[in-house]
């Protein structure tokens, strides 16, 4: 399951590009990462806090390996496992977690990974759309669904009609 890992970060963190603050530090994201995050997980390592802007490659890859293994992407098979993992780190485990369950099918005896990653698209996608109907995110919809897009090709399914 490393390559699974290694793979979904780096796609994670090719997407995430690198510092966006948004005209507002405390709204600041580094390499898909918030430093609200940054700090808890520098706390929890014992290293004082600092600017996410200063986020390192191998801190955001420990941040990401502790997102995988508590969304549970790790015990996925592909290509869920890529597809959750990325619900994860753009929109919190909460909300991938609940979008999971939405995907999951009323009589679970068919537990596809790739009709159920397929599945966690679309839900993702209606989320996105909705959310843009907000005037702060209107302008945000396209980097979204281009996402989802390389996420799609990334993950070898079908591209959204």
């Amino acid at each position: 399951m490393e390559d699974s890992f290694s793979k979904a970060v780096a796609f994670v963190l090719k997407q995430a590009g690198r510092y966006v603050h948004d005209d507002n530090p405390l709204d600041a994201v580094s390499r898909g990462i918030q430093g609200r995050t940054y700090d808890a997980w520098r706390r929890s390592q014992g290293l004082p806090e600092r600017p996410v802007r200063e986020l390192e490659e191998a801190e955001a890859q420990a941040i990401y390996r502790t997102l995988w293994e508590a969304c549970g992407s790790g015990v996925l098979l592909a290509p869920l496992d890529i597809v959750h993992f990325d619900a994860a780190a753009m929109h919190g485990l909460d909300q991938a977690g609940g979008w999971m369950v939405r995907a999951l099918p009323h009589a679970q005896a068919d537990l596809d990974p790739r009709g159920l990653a397929i599945r966690l698209l679309e839900i993702r996608e209606e989320a996105m759309h909705r959310s843009a109907q907000r005037p702060k995110n209107a302008d945000k919809l396209r980097g979204w669904l281009l996402r989802l897009t390389a996420l799609r090709l990334e993950a070898a399914l079908p591209t959204a009609e």
